[in-house]
């Protein structure tokens, strides 16, 4: 059985935000995929915390992801924290952002597409 794994942050509509970073939407995902035979069995969030909150401009949340950011690189370099960091981390993705926000914000997603009658 042929599977396909992809991760992405499945915006409503395909965006080119750079030269080389193309974040493309599930419909198109599901158009190239169908293209190949492919059809999507799974989606799932992997995890928000390493997203930008969805705000634009000098808005109070970014400045404190941004403050948030700066301590959390800073405090790293100690071994400590950079061996704990990944479970906090990953216990506050999931606890408290992915459970309370879940697909309404940017987030990364694993998508997994299996081959049709193979």
């Amino acid at each position: 059985m042929f599977f396909w794994i992809v991760s992405d942050i499945f915006p409503q509509q395909t965006v080119q935000i750079s030269a080389h970073v193309r974040l493309r939407s599930i419909e198109e995902y599901r158009r190239i995929l169908a293209q190949y035979r492919l059809n999507i069995v799974h989606i799932e969030p992997i995890f928000v915390i390493l997203h930008p909150i969805p705000m634009t401009g000098i808005h109070f949340g970014w400045q404190l992801n941004g403050l948030f950011w700066k301590l959390v690189f800073r405090n790293a370099r100690w071994s400590v924290v950079d061996r704990l960091l990944p479970k906090v981390l990953g216990w506050l993705d999931r606890s408290c952002l992915l459970a309370t926000f879940g697909r309404r914000v940017p987030n990364s997603t694993w998508l997994v597409a299996r081959k049709v009658h193979v």
